[in-house]
């Protein structure tokens, strides 16, 4: 659903993907604010969801009080702290489209 995501689609194709088990709430999040703007309609979230569902992910439940504090360090949300958190627990590199938790992975957050 963002203009970014297909340069990143190649480049995941034959990588092992992880993400916290609030990847799919976030996804509807997504998709329904897209569809009452009106930014995208019905049918073209019913196509991002039909591929998002064929993508291969590993979910992991998180450490909350591990985010936390990574959240406090790092000014990140929650919820991005979480995927930072799950990055940095499995020595994996961060995919994201937004900056600041890309920033954060980069910096020594990330390590």
């Amino acid at each position: 659903m963002e203009p970014e995501g297909q340069s990143i689609a190649g480049r995941l194709e034959t990588e092992i993907l992880i993400a916290p088990a609030i990847l799919e709430y976030e996804f509807v999040n997504v998709a329904i604010t897209k569809l009452r703007s009106e930014k995208i309609q019905k049918h073209e979230a019913d196509a991002a969801f039909f591929l998002f569902e064929a993508i291969d992910i590993q979910y992991f439940e998180i450490d909350a009080l591990g985010v936390f504090d990574l959240a406090a360090l790092s000014g990140l949300s929650a919820c991005d702290a979480s995927y930072l958190w799950l990055a940095r627990q499995h020595n994996a590199e961060l995919v994201s489209l937004d900056k600041g938790l890309n920033s954060a992975f980069l910096s020594d957050f990330g390590r």
